[in-house]
């Protein structure tokens, strides 16, 4: 219920009930009498609105990360959805997953162990689902889309290590093979940020050292699909970035998309061809919609798909979700402000051209179209959606 006058009543329903659905308003009695429902007969106005929501969390943090089972309404986190293990997973019946670090200290002294967690969107609760290992290390996760497994990566991907959850109980410190100096240019681009699992063969994809790595599960093994990001600035010569967002196309999973932060750029790679694309981003950091030859984001995180194979990113610096519709060849915002320059940081919920954001890292989106958001400094998972 929104408001109530004397001739009208407002509310707020789901998307997309039919034509002709009734709604029924209950009237509560006073104590001792019953209530008293009423329907109306005429056809009610539907005015479609997309609002962004916090579903939970927020800035106020707590002293670690909780355990066990809670309600979205006690959610508070140590552990913060930064750019390093921003993944947001999305399973088949609606469940979110996430990986937050702990508070707790590894040997070395830092708070870079990791716990992962599942919401239940439907019962409204978050369970703990374990540490996967004691790596002091960044943990990008993925999902197999088709059995629900999760897999997280040591983030040093030159390590050849992984941790696999199979809904109950995690195995860790499982170790692959990876000829990891085939093609590598080295530097700073070891650590890996985001994998994906293709859904038609259950491969793990990861990038490292600017090199795409497929890796089969079932036999350990991975290996090289080449050097792909180029770097636009000076060609012919190839950047070491890790990605920070790995994406399959749901109608072709042939096409994988990438993001890479630090270049601002948004890739399409094909593994029939093992060639790479850029799609857009520009030679500056900064936001600007328009053409995707013409549009520019600022460092740009998790990047995911919804079934008409449009892409929508988690702009973090610009603090805002942006919408890439490759048929159109346009890039709009879907939600947040910015200016040229970078995002306006805030928690705002409301219509989308008045909501704010905090660093938005992560991102997923429904079958309906209802678009998941973690925010770094937000410590918390936001929604959007018309309604």
């Amino acid at each position: 219920m929104l408001s109530v006058a004397e001739d009208a009543i407002t509310v707020s329903v789901p998307a997309g009930p039919g034509e002709e659905c009734r709604i029924k308003v209950v009237i509560s009695g006073e104590t001792g009498e019953e209530d008293v429902e009423l329907t109306y007969e005429a056809l009610f106005d539907y005015t479609y609105r997309t609002t962004v929501t916090t579903l939970f969390g927020g800035a106020e943090t707590a002293a670690e990360n909780p355990t066990g089972t809670f309600p979205f309404s006690e959610a508070k986190f140590y552990g913060t959805f930064d750019n390093e293990h921003h993944t947001l997973l999305l399973d088949k019946d609606g469940n979110l997953y996430f990986a937050l670090e702990n508070s707790a200290k590894g040997d070395l002294g830092m708070a870079r162990l990791h716990n992962v967690y599942k919401a239940d969107v439907n019962s409204e609760t978050i369970t703990y689902l374990g540490t996967p290992s004691s790596w002091v290390s960044i943990l990008p996760i993925g999902m197999n889309p088709n059995t629900g497994a999760i897999y997280g990566m040591r983030g040093d991907a030159s390590e050849g290590k992984m941790a696999y959850y199979d809904g109950a109980s995690w195995e860790s410190e499982v170790e692959f093979n990876w000829d990891k100096k085939d093609n590598l240019t080295g530097g700073n681009g070891s650590a890996s940020r985001a994998i994906a699992v293709r859904p038609s063969t259950g491969e793990i994809y990861f990038m490292a050292y600017g090199v795409l790595g497929v890796l089969d599960y079932n036999t350990k093994t991975a290996k090289n699909m080449g050097l792909i990001i180029e770097d636009t600035q000076n060609p012919g010569t190839f950047r070491t970035e890790p990605a920070t967002g790995l994406v399959f196309d749901p109608n072709n999973d042939n096409d994988l998309y990438i993001s890479v932060a630090d270049l601002g750029h948004i890739y399409k790679y094909s593994i029939d061809t093992q060639t790479c694309e850029k799609v857009t981003g520009g030679i500056y950091q900064l936001y600007q919609d328009g053409t995707l030859e013409g549009a520019l984001f600022n460092h740009p995180g998790q990047i995911c798909m919804d079934k008409n194979s449009n892409i929508y990113v988690a702009d973090q610096y610009n603090c805002c979700i942006r919408k890439i519709d490759l048929k159109a060849g346009q890039v709009t915002t879907v939600a947040g402000k910015a200016e040229q320059l970078g995002g306006i940081q805030g928690h705002v919920d409301g219509p989308v051209d008045e909501a704010l954001f905090d660093d938005p890292t992560g991102i997923a989106i429904t079958e309906d179209g209802v678009i998941y958001v973690s925010e770094k400094d937000n410590h918390g998972i936001r929604r959007i959606a018309t309604e």
